[in-house]
């Protein structure tokens, strides 16, 4: 095998190794706050495996059942 066949190959195998680095990185389709993960740290994942719950935390509505007492303590929030 010649130095410059070698070299190819081992320049090929640097490509191969850089595209399975660049799949063990995790990013949500979307953006918003994890409220729930379902795997842990070390397991292994298919593509399109659930792993994490987002939510959209600007979206969020409440509904509270309050006395006439608890409502008097209730503040606006600064923001």
């Amino acid at each position: 095998m010649t130095l410059k066949t070698r070299l190819r190959n081992i320049k090929a195998n640097i490509r191969g190794l850089e595209k399975q680095i660049s799949m063990t990185y995790v990013r949500a389709p979307i953006s918003g706050t994890v409220s729930g993960k379902t795997v842990r740290k070390g397991a292994f994942l298919a593509p399109a495996m659930k792993i994490m719950d987002i939510i959209d935390i600007r979206r969020l509505k409440m509904a509270a059942y309050l006395t006439d007492d608890e409502v008097l303590q209730i503040k606006k929030a600064s923001g």
